[in-house]
Parts: C-alpha cells; sequence; structure tokens
C-alpha cells in the first residue's frame, strides 16, 4: 500500500502529458502510485503513458467521474488530483505529505499555482494568482485530500464540469475549515494556448455551471462569478501597479472572461440545464 496515489486525468493530451510524469519521476518523495484515467484519447497519449510505470484505465464522459473512478482503483492514505498540463516543482510532494501528516485538521491542501508561458495573457494569469496568497484570499482548487475524507464526501460531484473543483472542497471545508498552500508550485501550462483556447474553454465551464450556481450564496452574483467582487483584488491594490502592462491585460481578460461566461451561462440554460 503507497502513502499517496496521484491521479490524472487526460484526453488527447500528448504534447503535455509526459513533461507532468516526468516531473512527478524526479521527486524526492517516492511513495506513490500513478494512475493515469483516460477519456478515450485519439492521440499518443495512452502510449507516452505506458513508457512509465504507471496505472492506465479508460473512462468518460468528463473529468468528474474520471478522478471518481481512478480514487476508487487507487490504494493510498492521500490521493492528488492532476491535470495533464501541469508539472510539479522539486520537493512539493514531500511538502504536501509532511504538512498532512502532521497536522490533522487538514484535510484537503493546495498547491500553488503558477501558468507557464510568456504571452500577455499567461503574464495577466500570474498576476492575478500572486492576489491569492493568504488563507483568506486564495480560492484555488486544493487537489490533495485525506483519501478517507474524499469518499466521505462522494467525491466529486459528476454532475458538474469545472465547479465540482469548487464544490467538493466547499463541503470538505464546512466540517474541516483550515486550508494550506504549499511554498513550492505547481506549473500549470495553459497560459500560451492564446486568448481563443481561454474564452472557449470559460464558456464551455460556465455553461455547466448551473448546478453551482443555483446552490452558492448569492447566485451568480458570487464573487467566483463576478471577478470584480474578490475582495482579494482591493485588499492587495497595490498589485495593480507592479506591472502595468500585465495589469491592463489582466483588466482585458477579466473583462472578455465575465462576458464569454455570460453567454455561456446564459446558453448552457437551454443547451444542458433545462429541468433547472
Amino acid at each position: 500500500m503507497k502513502s499517496l496515489s496521484i491521479v490524472i486525468t487526460t484526453k488527447n493530451e500528448e504534447k503535455n502529458l509526459g513533461n507532468l510524469l516526468e516531473s512527478i519521476k524526479k521527486q524526492d518523495f517516492n511513495d506513490y502510485e500513478v494512475i493515469v484515467v483516460d477519456n478515450y484519447s485519439t492521440d499518443k497519449t495512452k502510449k507516452i503513458a505506458s513508457e512509465y510505470e504507471v496505472l492506465v484505465l479508460n473512462k468518460g464522459p468528463e473529468r468528474s467521474a474520471q478522478r471518481n473512478f481512478g480514487v476508487s482503483k487507487s490504494q493510498g492514505k492521500y490521493v492528488l488530483i492532476l491535470d495533464a498540463d501541469m508539472i510539479l516543482e522539486q520537493g512539493i510532494l514531500q511538502e504536501l505529505f509532511v504538512k498532512a501528516e502532521s497536522d490533522s485538521d487538514l484535510r484537503c491542501l493546495t498547491m500553488k499555482e503558477e501558468p507557464v508561458g510568456e504571452s500577455i495573457w499567461s503574464r495577466a494569469k500570474k498576476l492575478e494568482l500572486e492576489f491569492y496568497t493568504q488563507p483568506e484570499d486564495f480560492d484555488l482548487a486544493p487537489r490533495w485530500f485525506d483519501k478517507q475524507v474524499f469518499l466521505e464526501f462522494g467525491g466529486f460531484d459528476e454532475n458538474q464540469t469545472g465547479t465540482e473543483d469548487w464544490d467538493l472542497p466547499d463541503r470538505i471545508y464546512e466540517k474541516y475549515p483550515k486550508k494550506f498552500l504549499t511554498s513550492k508550485r505547481v506549473f500549470h501550462n495553459e497560459g500560451d494556448y492564446g486568448l481563443q483556447h481561454i474564452l472557449r474553454k470559460k464558456f464551455y465551464y460556465a455553461s455547466k455551471s448551473h448546478k453551482f450556481v443555483k446552490k452558492s450564496k448569492g447566485g451568480v452574483f458570487n464573487p467566483r462569478f463576478i471577478y470584480f467582487l474578490r475582495p482579494q483584488f482591493y485588499r492587495h491594490w497595490r498589485l495593480w501597479f507592479k506591472d502595468l502592462k500585465s495589469s491592463f491585460s489582466l483588466v482585458t481578460l477579466i473583462l472578455l472572461e465575465s462576458f464569454v461566461g455570460g453567454i455561456g451561462f446564459i446558453a448552457g440554460k437551454f443547451l444542458y440545464n433545462k429541468t433547472i
């Protein structure tokens, strides 16, 4: 039995998966198993996975179901949920494990994220994440879970896509409120895909967000959906003057994401959520 089960969800991730698996392989901490849950890729994703000592499974239709399926097949005391376009900084698994073992009040832990890339949109995302540095500020999705607690709360809601990253931790935090953010980073390689990719993904997730919005405090006016209502943007106002070009790009991106997200939410009402 391993201390940690790393569950990676994939679909046509041949460009990214090898980088993630290499970063896992190079960690000092090695008491883990890796489970790749693939959503029937048509590229070389599974071939790349087979080159490493990992368990490869097939499952769809969305990542919530993939994640839950991977956890159901896991043997670890803890589970770490990763996307294929991530790269782990050296030492982060050890940091997570030591903290989880030393503080029983922590049941889900969050990794500090940093986008990879030098585009204006990547720099904008990097600036945004600088606002989320304290427990009262960050609203990043925890990815490390005590497995028993994960199962206690039923895992990810398979009727949600995108918002399941908030939904499960919110339910856990109601009973186990303590939060933790690592000093080590996970690099998220999504910043240089371009504005069209970012907005297309925003539209898709917004179109499937109705269930989460319905039970959220404030509904659509929750700060998670209306970026300019997020208090950390005002609490740490000096960051806006750190790099004016990146600040302008971030404001532009927030406006565009808010507009596209709104259109996606309305479209989803008719496409996916006719009974809501």
